[in-house]
């Protein structure tokens, strides 16, 4: 009966958890004490084990969150790092694009013109590099939100084609952009970078033969692909080369080419794609090429929209800038130089100011108020763009719904990028093409046309 009654205890005590160290008392026969001390033994050496775990389960739940720790500070240090470099390195690559532009203006002698071609090949590369690192940094600042429309996919494609075929023709490539009568419900800006930034990579990585850009409908999408003759990406690659920074290092005529970014093309490409809710897929054979494909929504086609004569429409894109006053506000000397080089080559009256205070002195002594601001955002002092044209807009004789806004900025900081894009004042970044400039300040012109008419 003794020993009956030992059993119990003892598998009610195996029931205990073992979390807690449990054990009976020695009583009895020995036999039956012999097995007591058996089973304490055991539930020491259990409770021991469950100790040495959970301690090992917290030193790596510790080192587990430090290191995530040290991740975020070391992803926080790139941004910061990123957005320093990418706005110091911008304000000299800004001047050189205004200045090679006022180089080139009434030029004639072509010894000369095709240094000037050298010149703004550099600076286009360069852009395309910054441009990269803006594009990341807007990513993770959170400001880029889609803006849907229907649009026809083959205005796109056209782009692509005017914009990329030069480029391949240069490095003795085909480039071939199909036509097709598909219209798709996308962002139109998020998708023209998403395939441009293909476009580039395939050519960048192509020896011989060339890059297709095509679509067709599947299911109630549209399936993109951008297919290549290249050199094509090792299946261990594969699962990587979205990560952001990572290449795979350029062999062969690929090197000698110089073929070589910074690792932010196809990031960029899978983030802007996560953003319109959306897949890319990849396939790839090495020395065969590559395929990507990216499915984006079927729109029914819509009434074609009148035709502009190409005549009107260069008039249009020319407009001049005679009789215009802009007043333009940066702290960069050689910057404030460009851009009154090249606005005053366009017909404008530029009115320069290096910072607040002079243009405060400025809107003092104007007999009215100019047609257009165009200031940088970040000024001697700590002092803010945004803020300047605030002040001139409370000014007695400063700005109102007439004179047009525009901010310049080098800056890629996602707290800055965030207030630009919640001051709802257009922005351009730096470097600034002249060909841009000049089309946001006509679109800024007329956009503040129509509401002092309304």
């Amino acid at each position: 009966a003794l020993a009956r009654i030992s059993s119990v205890r003892l598998l009610r005590c195996c029931r205990v958890s073992t979390v807690i160290d449990a054990s009976v008392a020695v009583e009895g026969t020995s036999e039956v004490r012999h097995l007591q001390q058996g089973f304490n033994q055991a539930a020491r050496a259990l409770a021991e084990s469950h100790r040495l775990l959970q301690s090992r389960i917290n030193e790596a739940t510790a080192e587990l969150a430090r290191k995530n720790q040290q991740l975020e500070v070391a992803s926080q240090a790139k941004t910061r790092l990123l957005a320093a470099a990418s706005h110091d390195l911008r304000q000299p690559l800004h001047a050189l694009t205004l200045f090679s532009d006022g180089l080139a203006n009434g030029e004639t002698d072509p010894v000369k013109l095709q240094r000037i071609g050298h010149i703004r090949e550099c600076v286009d590369s360069l852009d395309r590099l910054f441009s990269e690192l803006l594009n990341l940094s807007q990513l993770d600042a959170g400001v880029l939100q889609p803006q849907w429309i229907d649009f026809p996919l083959d205005r796109l494609f056209e782009e692509i084609s005017r914009n990329f075929r030069p480029v391949a023709e240069q490095q003795g490539l085909r480039l071939v952009v199909r036509k097709t009568d598909l219209w798709v419900r996308c962002d139109y800006v998020m998708l023209s970078r998403i395939l441009n930034n293909l476009v580039s990579n395939s050519l960048r990585h192509t020896i011989e033969g060339g890059v297709l850009v095509g679509a067709r409908r599947r299911g109630r999408g549209v399936r993109i692909d951008v297919i290549d003759t290249g050199v094509g990406i090792a299946t261990h690659h594969q699962v990587r080369v979205f990560e952001e920074f990572y290449q795979v290092e350029p062999t062969g005529r690929q090197a000698a080419r110089g073929a070589r970014g910074m690792g932010l093309g196809l990031a960029t490409v899978q983030r802007l794609a996560e953003l319109l809710n959306t897949r890319v897929e990849l396939s790839s054979k090495l020395h065969k090429g590559t395929c990507v494909r990216v499915m984006v929504r079927s729109a029914p086609p819509a009434l074609p929209a009148p035709v502009v004569p190409p005549a009107v429409a260069a008039i249009e894109e020319e407009e001049s800038l005679a009789n215009m006053r802009i007043l333009v506000i940066d702290d960069e000397r050689t910057i404030l130089e460009g851009l009154t080089v090249v606005l005053s080559n366009w017909g404008a009256e530029v009115l320069p100011a290096q910072t607040r205070a002079e243009a405060l002195a400025l809107a003092d002594t104007w007999a009215q108020p100019p047609d257009m601001v165009i200031s940088d955002l970040l000024l001697q002092g700590g002092d803010n763009g945004l803020d300047v044209i605030g002040a001139l807009e409370r000014h007695p004789r400063g700005i109102g719904a007439g004179t047009a806004r525009l901010l310049v900025t080098g800056e890629t900081k996602p707290d800055r990028l965030r207030e630009v894009a919640s001051a709802g004042i257009a922005v351009l970044y730096k470097p600034v093409s002249p060909r841009v400039l000049r089309q946001a300040i006509q679109a800024q012109r007329a956009a503040a046309a129509q509401m002092v008419g309304a």
